[in-house]
């Protein structure tokens, strides 16, 4: 029985039980008995009548006598289970013939119980409670079947696109970055919560969230959010030691904002998360160790019932899991980093126009993503975008650098969008990720007339606008076939006139800053005219 809110006090919900007989001595006496149970009594003294109380009042049961006026209850029954919306009403066929054949026939029908006249009303309260009892089990189990199939129908299509693309695309290095990159998949905080907001946050109807993370000081900062802007939590910290953590720890359940607002220790944080308009914390827990705060706004309906509490306390478990993993995952994705790296450098090295090229980027890439305070997080992921931006060139590396090759504006376009498509496959069809997005989005213009999207301004991911104007500088500054290397300032002229059209004007300017400043950084950038060229 689930429960309904009335104010501030919970109710349990009135079930509700049809009873369909043609004798009203019969009705009356059921009416009364289930009455004084708890039921809601319906009634109805033909079949035509029942069936029309089914459809509109949609009874928890019905209680439903074989013989009757108009339809049959046999005839009653078989519409009811052909009905794809009723067939699992719970139905208690009752009948004066005790024939075998008779109960066989209801039972085959799909009826759930079968009771001869005369019964026993007490005979009958039991049977109630026990199909009403099994009817709700069935429910909760089939939504956890859903989700289930839902998930597992979505990880086995990623993991075969993901399969066929490395296969086709990338097969000397499929095996090695097919399982680093799947671990990296399974370990992907935005994925992982993304996932977990479909499927789960989704269903109670939330429409904000944020999920605050321990960093390696101990501290607790908002890793990331959904229907909250960014800006509004940005910075909030939750100190290692402090009252909120010691709060969560210690009552290892969802707590309201409010119960902890009224504490002078944990007042800021709380005024924070209630102008974001956030309402309940709850600690993610897993083998005893808070790993993750998951922070949620109001539902659209209202109040949580006691399935919807079980929902959200297997969603922090489940967050905590994952957080553990990513924890886990770390030395992979280091180790996974220094591979690739080490793959890359390999086949550039084969080619004297690009040794050193995704190094160089990767490390301008940091240097920018230093001057905009990124945090330790998007930091990483700029790395990783900066660090495998050409991986989707590789295989044509042979035929682009090798001799002098002079690409039309159609051409180049073709192969910037056939790398981008390879590169991104590598990470799942659906690019969800955040490294998928760099690689993807990395050939967008900033006046929205480059692919694959076509996004305009803010509308590109702010790593893959970094990532795009550092691999032109250092594609203008170094020599290709086709060219000599343009000096410093002949390269930033080109990077000033396509400000506002192809780059991130802001992003321009933030370039030439670091360039400019970096001391003895600027000479490693600048290679060869740091010494010649007046900056």
């Amino acid at each position: 029985m689930s429960d309904t809110q009335v104010g501030s006090e919970v109710r349990p919900r009135v079930e509700s039980v049809l009873v369909v007989d043609d004798d009203v001595r019969v009705v009356e006496l059921l009416q009364i008995t289930l009455g004084g149970r708890g039921y809601q009594v319906l009634s109805a003294y033909d079949g035509e009548t029942a069936l029309k109380t089914i459809q509109s009042h949609r009874p928890d049961l019905v209680v439903l006598d074989v013989r009757l006026p108009k339809r049959s209850g046999f005839e009653v029954l078989e519409l009811v289970r052909q009905d794809a919306v009723l067939k699992s009403l719970p139905i208690v066929l009752v009948s004066a013939n005790a024939a075998t054949e008779t109960r066989l026939q209801g039972l085959r029908l799909g009826a759930d119980d079968y009771l001869t006249k005369p019964f026993s009303p007490r005979e009958l309260i039991m049977k109630i409670r026990r199909l009403l009892d099994r009817a709700q089990d069935r429910r909760v189990l089939l939504m956890k079947n859903e989700a289930l199939e839902d998930e597992v129908r979505r990880h086995r299509g990623a993991l075969h696109d993901l399969h066929q693309e490395l296969n086709r695309n990338l097969s000397r290095m499929g095996l090695l970055l097919g399982q680093v990159l799947d671990l990296n998949r399974t370990a992907s905080l935005e994925q992982v919560l993304e996932r977990f907001i479909a499927t789960t946050v989704g269903g109670l109807d939330y429409s904000r969230l944020a999920l605050l993370v321990r960093q390696r000081d101990g501290a607790f900062r908002t890793r990331a959010t959904r229907g909250v802007e960014e800006r509004a939590l940005r910075g909030l910290r939750f100190s290692e030691g402090g009252f909120l953590l010691r709060v969560l720890r210690s009552v290892e359940r969802p707590m309201r904002i409010e119960e902890l607002a009224g504490y002078p220790e944990g007042r800021e944080e709380m005024g924070r998360l209630a102008a974001a308009g956030m309402t309940l914390i709850v600690p993610a827990i897993c083998d005893q160790e808070l790993r993750g705060v998951l922070v949620l706004g109001e539902r659209a309906q209202g109040e949580l019932s006691r399935f919807d509490r079980k929902l959200v306390d297997v969603l922090a478990h489940s967050v905590a899991i994952a957080l553990k993993n990513v924890e886990l995952q770390g030395e992979t994705e280091r180790s996974f980093l220094q591979t690739t790296a080490t793959l890359i450098a390999t086949v550039e090295a084969r080619y004297p126009f690009l040794e050193g090229h995704s190094e160089r980027v990767t490390e301008l890439a940091l240097a920018l993503g230093r001057r905009l305070v990124l945090h330790e997080d998007e930091m990483e992921r700029l790395r990783y975008g900066a660090l495998l931006h050409d991986l989707g060139d590789l295989p044509e590396y042979g035929e682009l650098f090798a001799v002098p090759v002079h690409l039309s504006i159609e051409e180049r376009e073709r192969h910037r969008r056939e790398s981008a498509e390879r590169a991104t496959a590598l990470l799942g069809a659906s690019g969800d990720g955040a490294l998928g997005a760099i690689l993807r989005h990395q050939h967008e213009w900033w006046n929205g007339s480059g692919f694959p999207s076509g996004l305009a301004r803010d509308e590109i991911p702010l790593a893959a606008r970094i990532v795009a104007l550092v691999n032109a500088w250092d594609a203008l500054t170094h020599p290709r076939p086709h060219r000599p290397a343009h000096l410093p300032t002949a390269a930033m002229a080109i990077l000033r006139q396509r400000a506002g059209s192809q780059f991130d004007p802001e992003l321009v300017s933030i370039l030439e800053q670091v360039l400019l400043h970096r001391g003895e950084d600027a000479a490693m950038i600048l290679g060869p005219y740091a010494q010649g060229e007046e900056r």
